[in-house]
């Protein structure tokens, strides 16, 4: 399978490692025996697992050859064919703060945004008979329909690359992570300090927790929300929620960043409660998606009869 895409402007990389891993813990539990059966047939017959693939967007992603190499890259690029060029465009979408346009198509250039790429791939996975190019398309609305729910890839401020030129002090317990940028407090910082408020070291026991935590009508809720829908929240999120109390600078013309911000410990609780109720739902409509792609065995896959768990 090729990937043709427009060159990324903004680093990329929703809920690192461990919010990925536990957004498809979660939809994995929630998948029916007959989903549960496609996915192993896609992936090698149960050679790999959702959890394991959940990063593959990230690490396929051509950069030219700048990045390191990530864990497991050549099992990634086994299950997504060959990749042309850089596909970032696809994991976010840059909705100004404040908003301008009701029309998400407005932030979309030419369908390269992580809207308009989960609708291509999910329909992709419902629609194809060719088991290769379902393959790829499940590892990517995975991936992308994860990051959807992380705020600051529906957000932008300032020409602030959805948070990247911003940077804050956070604070988890009396450890101070200096002058972070604030992307990357909202990809990782916020869940360390949910999990740790927890009291969880793992991300297995953290998922169990989150998926004892969802009710039927959460998830019933949850489920129901369109792509448009859940880009919009997170939008609203990220106005109301991730920027706030932090002044609005400007980097349209690539100017400097101020004094970093330190984040107070009313916005850091309140930050791992937003990132903890993100990951659920993440979890909840990836499996309601697959459950709608892959809960009937497609005319040309032939599903494995072992379940995931």
């Amino acid at each position: 399978m090729c990937v043709l895409c427009a060159a990324s402007l903004q680093p990329a990389h929703a809920w690192g490692t461990a919010g990925h891993h536990i957004i498809a813990m979660i939809a994995e539990a929630r998948l029916s025996p007959a989903a549960r059966d496609q996915v192993r047939h896609l992936l090698m017959d149960g050679r790999y697992t959702l959890t394991q693939i959940s990063t593959c967007a990230d690490a396929v992603r051509d950069d030219g050859g700048h990045h390191k190499p990530w864990p497991g890259e050549e099992m990634c690029a086994e299950l997504a064919g060959r990749i042309t060029t850089d596909t970032g465009p696809w994991h976010y979408i840059d909705i100004p703060v404040p908003k301008y346009e009701k029309s998400i198509a407005k932030y979309c250039p030419d369908g390269n945004c992580v809207v308009a790429a989960i609708k291509k791939f999910n329909d992709t996975l419902m629609h194809s008979t060719d088991d290769a190019t379902r393959r790829a398309a499940l590892l990517f609305v995975l991936h992308f329909l994860s990051d959807i729910y992380q705020p600051l890839h529906c957000a932008e401020r300032g020409c602030d690359r959805g948070g990247n030129e911003e940077f804050v002090n956070f604070y988890l317990g009396d450890k101070k992570r200096a002058h972070e940028n604030l992307h990357k407090v909202w990809d990782m910082d916020m869940l360390e300090k949910a999990m740790a408020d927890a009291h969880i070291q793992t991300e297995r026991a953290y998922a169990d927790q989150l998926l004892a935590s969802i009710s039927p009508e959460k998830a019933q809720r949850w489920a129901s929300a369109t792509i448009d829908d859940i880009a919009w929240e997170s939008h609203e999120l990220a106005m109301k929620r991730v920027y706030r109390g932090i002044p609005f600078q400007k980097f349209c013309h690539h100017e400097k960043a101020g004094p970093a911000v330190d984040l107070s410990p009313k916005y850091e609780e309140a930050g791992a409660q937003v990132a903890r109720e993100q990951l659920m739902k993440a979890g909840v409509r990836v499996a309601a998606l697959l459950e709608t792609a892959l809960g009937a065995p497609k005319q040309a896959s032939s599903a494995g009869r072992d379940s995931l768990r």
